[in-house]
């Protein structure tokens, strides 16, 4: 609207050394749309204008009932220069009233604090009207995700969204997942020449052990055929005395 009435201000001017009052001229978008953009090679600019916005929304978080409230609103827009601010001020605070209203399906949420910021341009006026609607909704979603800590990405929200996502977080901080711990083959690798130096520790002991057996055996029947030998000599000294003795008499 605000191209269209400064085309039509720059056609009187131009009217107004020739013609008389009343002067009336007509202008349209459409013509100068379709030399900008070619819908069957999909090629040039599709919009009349380019203008931009950001906005930040500041939620509040009732423990309480599981609701929300909507503290404060600002919104900062380059379209280009603003012939009339009160005039955009409005249009924007009437979109973005339309756009609170949609935002839950239960109950109708409202902001008393709005502020709106226009940057400073000489360029050719832009289109506002519709920037409010894009950047309000994924605003408010990012201010309540931020405030539950978890996402929220559908719209509108219903009058228990807040308690079943708070619900599904209370389940997932209480039964964490446990992740499988990764195995490598290095640590495969050492487990398997652990296995290894202990089995042979093993069978070293085995062998020790049987040595030693083997030892205290062959020490024991040395031992006993001592003792047997030394038996043997004293009997056979015993019976030479006994000998001796009966020649004597």
């Amino acid at each position: 609207t605000t191209v269209l009435l400064k085309k039509c201000c720059e056609a009187i001017k131009r009217k107004r050394e020739k013609s008389e009052l009343p002067i009336s001229v007509t202008h349209k978008l459409g013509n100068v749309q379709k030399k900008a953009w070619d819908s069957q090679r999909f090629w040039g600019n599709p919009f009349h204008s380019w203008s931009f916005a950001a906005a930040t929304v500041e939620v509040e978080l009732d423990c309480c009932t599981f609701s929300d409230r909507i503290r404060k609103i600002h919104l900062i827009i380059s379209g280009g220069q603003i012939l009339s601010s009160q005039a955009a001020e409005a249009t924007v605070k009437l979109g973005i009233q339309k756009i609170l209203s949609s935002l839950t399906d239960e109950k109708e949420t409202v902001c008393d604090d709005i502020s709106i910021s226009f940057m400073k341009d000489d360029g050719n006026p832009e289109q506002i009207g519709g920037l409010v609607y894009q950047v309000i909704p994924s605003a408010y979603l990012q201010a309540l995700s931020q405030a539950l800590g978890t996402q929220i990405t559908s719209l509108p929200l219903q009058y228990d969204s807040i308690y079943q996502k708070i619900q599904e977080l209370k389940t997932q901080t209480a039964e964490p997942s446990r992740p499988a711990e990764p195995v490598d083959a290095v640590s495969q690798a050492d487990a398997g020449a652990a296995e290894k130096a202990s089995a042979e520790t093993q069978e070293n002991e085995s062998t020790t052990a049987k040595a030693i057996m083997t030892a205290l055996e062959e020490i024991a029947r040395s031992g006993y055929d001592t003792v047997q030998e030394e038996t043997d000599m004293s009997s056979e000294q015993q019976e030479a005395a006994d000998a001796d003795s009966g020649n004597a008499q």
